[in-house]
């Protein structure tokens, strides 16, 4: 099954901080990607719509150009 995870923190986020690193592992061939969104805090849409649509908007133009 190829599922590709596209996988964002809020750098700013008290309630489940960012892990550090894993920016670009291929797990069985399968695309993931991690980011992190400085300033933001636990609820990344309603803090940073833009910001997350951009990423989404990146990731989904990758994934889906397969």
């Amino acid at each position: 099954i190829w599922v590709p995870t596209l996988q964002l923190h809020g750098g700013a986020d008290r309630c489940l901080p960012a892990p550090k690193g894993d920016s670009g592992v291929v797990a069985a061939g399968v695309p993931y990607r991690f980011g992190v969104l400085p300033g933001v805090g636990h609820y990344l849409p309603e803090e940073a719509p833009e910001a997350v649509t951009e990423q989404l908007t990146r990731w989904l133009a990758e994934v889906t150009d397969r």
